[in-house]
């Protein structure tokens, strides 16, 4: 037996993911609503308020879905003071995964930032080709503008 202490995963999402300029967050309903922390937290609501507040935060960090590892800040970004965070820590952070860059991921909300990520890279791509596309166009315009034959100009020799 090891005496190893456990190797935390790797990051749930690759560090370049940036949603910051989302202001929108896909919020699964049917998973929220069937989810025991959820459940639970009608019984304490404060539990659900600081989950879904630390849910936003994460979405607008980098990376993001994650949060710094560190209780005074998650106690601000939950909206708490530092005892009531004490108490109901263990649950708001039930369904994050502390991974190798010291940072929280939350799964749920990383699988969202995922394919926010993947639309807004393909969105990225499709501006750069639309953008290349109607500079190659602007060019070939330039291009036949300038040409003397297209301008009416007939060389020496040439008749109209």
């Amino acid at each position: 037996m090891s005496s190893y202490p456990p190797v935390p995963p790797l990051p749930l999402v690759p560090a370049d993911v940036d949603l910051r300029d989302f202001g929108f967050m896909p919020l699964d309903v049917a998973t929220l609503m069937s989810s025991s922390l959820w459940v639970k937290a009608k019984k304490d609501p404060r539990v659900g308020h600081a989950a879904v507040s630390l849910w936003c935060k994460a979405w607008h960090e980098v990376p993001a879905s994650s949060l710094p590892n560190d209780d005074e800040l998650l106690a601000d970004f939950a909206g708490c003071d530092d005892v009531e965070f004490a108490r109901i820590k263990e649950r708001v952070l039930s369904n994050f995964v502390l991974c190798s860059d010291g940072r929280l991921y939350h799964e749920t909300v990383a699988k969202k930032a995922l394919e926010a990520w993947d639309a807004k890279l393909a969105r990225m791509e499709r501006t750069r080709a639309a953008t290349a596309a109607r500079e190659a166009k602007r060019r070939a315009a330039e291009a036949e503008a300038n040409n003397p034959r297209r301008r009416g100009h007939v060389k020496r020799g040439e008749q109209r």
